[in-house]
């Protein structure tokens, strides 16, 4: 609203105005009755095409009244910040309640001010970061290389990171191996800027990756900066990730801590506690399982999918620091059926510390991770009670210690996909994957109940869930020495078949362009 008013005027009363003397002295009024004029005050509301005219000299007067020194007036700091805090909580109350991701709304407030745009990205866009596809996770390294508005400063406000492969329809091949072409290709795409974005995410904690965690391998040439990576791991405490493609090593030895330098790969995973291992293309082997067993804090461990393979060890590729950590646990691998299990090798040698085993299978026929296959596998594990005590455990181990009891949860879970009238062969188990790492942004990928629905890419998923503590069976006399392991890696290295065979959110693009908008 601009307002504007005349002053007090002077007319005769013959309605004349008031002229100047002969003699070019002021203005005077003339002979006759005196008139004072009514003030006229103008108020335009919301503008127009020509607006009253303000004399220079005015608004000159009112911009020489701001000090120098001090600036302008400005709202405190502290009630900019609620009235931003108020307008994100609006966004993202409205965003949710009709299914949409707020991202896009806090960008655009974002872009009001530098003050704005580093108070919603450090508390609403960062912490929990999703890079959708090779090109942002390119541009989001991109400015972080040349440190844009700061941004370096920002990434150590990430706590939760998640790169995706890009949003793509489902194909029709249906095979196992049906897109591992395109994960390996996004995986080689990602690794040279990912591995540029992680040194920068000094206060990450939760890190879910679409592909295998090659990024974090350390298996790299000299010039590598391996530091930052173990630095990276080190602060992990929640890993979401994929396994070896094809079961290649990556699977023992991205854990395996005789690798390298014994000191520095054992403080990678220091704080890792809960881990979920994607299918449906990994191959969970023993020696896998044994690899497992060197995260010393791990305490939630959930398998997704597994390709189960009978314990294929074999000799030559087994160190002997791995054997002598863990030669209780070799010890204890038969289940209650009277099986050597893949599965209960993990379970004993993770020892006490592991708090729960999720297993999460699907009832698709003719796929890796049938409830069939693996269900039967998992209700057999069992926990050894030792009433014996002279042991001497390794020293670098805890799973060799004699332990008592264990409060072990196993939860076995049942994905049904659509109802009896749909084609569940036109349903890869890829969907079921890619639901899990939708329930992790939603950070709902430990919490399952028994008989709830979900949707998903327009399909049902309804859940069977299963729960129980591990039944402990009581074993007399721990042995003080190993029982003749090699003849235990013999027996399961010649069962080299698998015991089930297949038969074949935000946008990061939008956050680069709001930090352009302010350079």
């Amino acid at each position: 609203m601009f307002s504007w008013w005349s002053g007090p005027q002077y007319r005769s009363s013959n309605g004349e105005g008031s002229r100047s003397g002969r003699n070019g002295s002021a203005n005077q009024p003339n002979s006759g009755r005196k008139v004072k004029m009514q003030e006229v005050q103008v108020e335009i509301i919301g503008g127009c095409r020509s607006g009253p005219m303000i004399p220079q000299s005015s608004r000159f007067a009112e911009r020489s009244k701001v000090d120098p020194i001090i600036g302008p007036p400005k709202l405190p700091r502290e009630l900019i910040t609620q009235i931003l805090q108020t307008a994100c909580d609006i966004i993202i109350e409205e965003q949710k309640s009709i299914g949409m991701d707020p991202g896009s709304g806090l960008l655009r407030l974002a872009r009001i001010d530098r003050f704005s745009h580093f108070f919603i990205l450090s508390q609403f866009i960062l912490p929990s970061l999703r890079l959708h596809g090779a090109q942002q996770v390119h541009a989001f390294a991109r400015d972080l290389a040349r440190n844009t508005m700061n941004i370096r400063r920002l990434a150590s406000k990430i706590k939760r990171l998640f790169i995706l492969r890009p949003l793509s329809k489902e194909k029709k091949d249906h095979s196992v191996f049906a897109d591992v072409e395109e994960t390996t290709k996004f995986e080689k795409a990602t690794l040279a800027p990912l591995r540029s974005v992680l040194k920068y995410c000094t206060g990450l904690q939760y890190l879910a990756l679409e592909m295998t965690a090659r990024v974090l391998d350390l298996r790299w040439p000299d010039d590598m900066d391996k530091a930052g990576l173990v630095e990276v791991s080190h602060s992990l405490k929640e890993l979401n990730t994929m396994l070896s493609l094809y079961g290649g090593d990556l699977n023992e030895r991205l854990w395996d801590i005789s690798y390298g330098a014994p000191a520095m790969n054992r403080s990678r995973w220091a704080n890792l506690t809960h881990l979920q291992l994607h299918g449906p293309r990994f191959r969970m082997t023993s020696l896998t399982a044994l690899a497992l067993c060197d995260l010393p804090q791990l305490t939630h461990l959930a398998l997704i999918m597994p390709w189960i393979v009978h314990a294929t060890m074999n000799v030559d590729g087994i160190s002997t620091d791995l054997l002598s950590r863990h030669s209780s646990a070799i010890e204890r691998t038969t289940d209650i059926a009277g099986r050597q299990s893949v599965l209960q090798l993990l379970v004993s040698g993770l020892g006490h510390r592991l708090e729960e085993l999720v297993l999460v299978c699907h009832d698709l026929e003719g796929y890796v991770g049938n409830i069939t296959n693996l269900g039967p596998w998992f209700r057999a594990l069992q926990w050894y009670e030792y009433t014996d005590t002279t042991c001497h455990p390794d020293e670098h181990s805890r799973s060799d210690l004699p332990d008592v009891s264990s409060n072990l949860q196993l939860t076995l879970i049942t994905a049904s996909v659509g109802d009896e009238s749909d084609q569940q062969a036109h349903t890869h188990p890829n969907l079921i994957s890619k639901w899990m790492v939708q329930r992790a942004q939603k950070q709902r990928h430990w919490t399952f109940h028994d008989g709830e629905k979900d949707t998903f890419r327009q399909k049902a998923i309804s859940l069977a869930v299963e729960s129980w503590k591990i039944p402990q069976v009581q074993q007399q006399g721990a042995a003080t020495t190993m029982p003749d392991s090699q003849h235990f890696i013999s027996d399961i290295a010649s069962a080299s078949n698998p015991i089930d065979s297949p038969v074949v959110s935000y946008h990061p693009n939008q956050l680069i362009n709001s930090i352009d908008d302010l350079d």
